[in-house]
C-alpha cells in the first residue's frame, strides 16, 4: 500500500489526534524522528535546537506531535510514512493494523449502500448528463458517497458544466462539506476548473468557507496554482490557515511564480508571518524556489527577517544546500554577521543565539563554490 492511500480514510491528522498518547509513549527515539521529519521537508533544521530543551522522551514526542497536527494533513500522512515506518517499525505496523480494521469498517458500510447511488456517482464522474436523468430522483440530489460528497462535489471536482448546472438547477446545496470538510468550491478551486468556480459562485457558494484544514477555497487554488477567477470574484487574501500561512505562503511553497505574482499585484504584503514567524521568502528559501526570491524581495521582502527559531533565509537556503537560493539572497545583501538580523544577538535569550554558529559565511561558501 503506498504512502498516498495508506492513511486516507480515516485522515491522517484524525489518527494522530486519536493514537496521540499510544504514540507519545511508543516513539523510543524521538532525536531519530526528529532527523527523518527534517530529511523530509516536514519540520525545519532550526525545529532540532527547540526541541533539544525538551528534557523527557515523552515531553519531546508531545510536542512533535503537536507541531504536526498543526501544520495538517499532509506533514500527518509524511510523518506516518515514511518517517515512523522507518524509525519505530512496530509502532508503525500497530498503527497500520488499526487504520486497516477502521477502512474494513468503512467497506462494509459501503456495501451496505444503494447501488442505485453507485450508478448516481458514476454518471456524473463519467460526465453523462443523459445516464444522470435517467437515474436521479427527487431524494436523490444530495445524497453522500462513502466519503461524504455530494453528486455536486464529484462534478465540481471533475469540471462537468453541464452537470452541475442541472444540479444546482434541481437545488443541489453549495454549502454540504465532505469528510475534509470541503465543499464543492473547494474541489473546483483545488482542481483549477475555472468555469465550475464561476458557476458554483453565481449558484450561491461561499469564498470562505474553511475545510478541517483550516483552507478556504483561495488557499487550494494557490497551493496548485489556480486563483486568477476566485480573485476576480473578491476571495479575501487575509484568511489564514490554523498555521497562519496565507495564500502568498501556499503559492511560494508550490513554486507558483504567477500566483505569486498576481498575489503581490493585489496588494498582498511579503513580510507577512505565519505561526512559525515564517516569510514566504523564508518559504522560497526552504522549499528551493531560486526563481521567486528575486520576486519577492522586488515586491519589499526583508532578507534579513529571522523567524521564532531565529533562522534567516539565508540560514534556511545554506543549511538545506540551495546552493542557487543561496546566491541569490547573497546578491540581495542577505546578513551574515547576527547584528544585521531583525531581532539581532542583544534582543535574543542565551540558547537562541546558539542557532546562527552553524550558518556562517564560510559554509555558504563551500555550497556555492562546490555548485558553480
Amino acid at each position: 500500500m503506498n504512502s498516498s492511500s495508506l492513511f486516507t480514510n480515516p485522515y491522517a491528522i484524525e489518527v494522530l489526534r486519536t493514537k496521540k498518547e499510544e504514540l507519545v509513549q511508543g516513539i523510543n527515539d524521538p532525536d531519530q524522528l526528529l532527523h527523518w521529519l527534517i530529511e523530509n521537508g516536514i519540520f525545519t533544521p532550526e525545529k532540532k535546537l527547540v526541541l533539544s530543551f525538551y528534557r523527557t522522551r515523552t515531553a519531546k514526542n508531545s510536542r512533535v506531535l503537536d507541531i504536526l497536527i498543526s501544520q495538517g494533513e499532509r506533514a500527518c500522512r509524511l510523518f506516518f510514512y515514511p518517517c515512523l515506518k522507518q524509525v519505530e517499525p512496530k509502532l508503525y505496523s500497530k498503527i497500520r493494523k488499526y487504520v486497516s480494521e477502521v477502512n474494513e469498517s468503512i467497506g462494509d458500510a459501503r456495501r451496505q449502500k444503494d447501488p442505485a447511488a453507485v450508478d448516481i456517482f458514476a454518471a456524473v464522474a463519467k460526465g453523462s448528463l443523459p445516464e444522470l436523468e435517467k437515474t436521479l430522483k427527487e431524494n436523490d440530489l444530495n445524497v453522500l458517497n462513502p466519503s461524504s460528497e455530494t453528486l455536486l462535489h464529484v462534478a465540481a471536482a471533475h469540471g462537468h458544466l453541464s452537470i452541475m448546472a442541472y444540479l444546482l438547477s434541481k437545488g443541489a446545496r453549495t454549502g454540504v462539506k465532505d469528510r475534509k470538510g470541503r465543499t464543492a468550491l473547494h474541489r473546483a478551486a483545488e482542481k483549477g476548473h475555472g468555469g465550475a468556480v464561476k458557476l458554483l459562485l453565481r449558484g450561491g457558494a461561499s469564498l470562505h468557507t474553511l475545510d478541517k484544514e483550516g483552507k478556504t477555497a483561495l488557499h487550494w487554488a494557490a497551493e496548485n496554482n489556480h486563483t486568477e477567477v476566485l480573485m476576480e470574484k473578491g476571495a479575501n487574501l487575509g484568511i489564514r490557515t490554523p498555521a497562519a500561512d496565507t495564500a502568498l505562503h501556499l503559492a511560494v511553497q508550490a513554486g507558483a511564480a504567477s500566483i505569486a505574482g498576481l498575489l503581490l499585484s493585489k496588494g498582498m504584503d511579503t513580510n507577512l508571518r505565519n505561526q512559525a514567524e515564517e516569510t514566504p521568502l523564508h518559504f522560497a528559501a526552504l522549499h528551493n524556489h531560486g526563481a521567486l526570491v528575486g520576486l519577492l524581495v522586488g515586491a519589499g521582502a526583508r532578507v534579513n527577517a529571522v523567524t521564532k527559531d531565529f533562522a534567516t533565509p539565508l540560514h534556511m537556503a545554506s543549511h538545506r544546500g540551495h546552493a542557487d537560493v543561496a546566491r541569490q539572497l547573497l546578491h540581495h545583501k542577505a546578513p551574515v554577521n547576527d547584528h544585521e538580523l531583525v531581532g539581532h544577538r542583544d534582543t535574543q535569550p542565551v540558547w537562541a543565539q546558539r542557532i546562527t554558529e552553524p550558518f556562517k559565511m564560510e559554509k555558504v561558501s563551500k555550497i556555492i563554490e562546490s555548485n558553480l
